[in-house]
């Protein structure tokens, strides 16, 4: 099944190019630059707030509160990094917080996936004497990323209303 993008709106586009960008740069660098979140944030409650006036701005708040409440805890834990639990708080303030905290929760899985993945891979290169001495890690913005465009893209909505 091929979703319909064709209401695919501004804010939606920027939502997904950011996360992509965020994505790609965690990736490389290991770390979300603070410029890039502040956009993120600002852009959230600036489409929000042109897209539904207060309450749309009260909704931009409510989601950015939402996941750093939900994230802090593995945080202060040092299971997540700091730019992860900025970027979840953009997420929150394009999506409201129910929706916000749905996707951060299926991102989170899907780092967990891929973090499984590598540990697999891993331990065979370990076994054929491949492994390097650096411990893999995987960035979460990756899982952030892949669960926004599902979001998006319909696929995740769509799963959730049949539950």
């Amino acid at each position: 099944m091929i979703p319909d993008l064709s209401s695919l709106n501004l804010s939606t586009l920027v939502f997904n190019t950011l996360m992509g960008v965020a994505a790609v740069w965690d990736w490389s660098s290991r770390r979300i630059p603070n410029g890039l979140v502040v956009s993120g944030l600002l852009l959230s409650i600036g489409f929000q707030t042109q897209a539904g006036g207060l309450a749309g701005l009260g909704s931009a708040f409510l989601g950015i509160g939402a996941a750093f409440v939900a994230l802090f805890g593995l945080f202060a834990l040092r299971v997540m990094g700091g730019g992860d639990v900025k970027l979840a708080m953009v997420i929150g303030g394009f999506l409201g917080w129910k929706a916000g905290l749905l996707v951060i929760a299926c991102g989170t899985v899907i780092h967990g996936g891929l973090a499984l993945g590598m540990l697999v891979v891993r331990r065979v290169q370990m076994f054929t004497g491949r492994a390097s001495a650096e411990r893999p890690t995987v960035p979460h913005a990756i899982g952030f990323a892949l669960a926004t465009w599902a979001w998006t893209a319909g696929y995740l909505p769509g799963l959730f209303s049949r539950l």
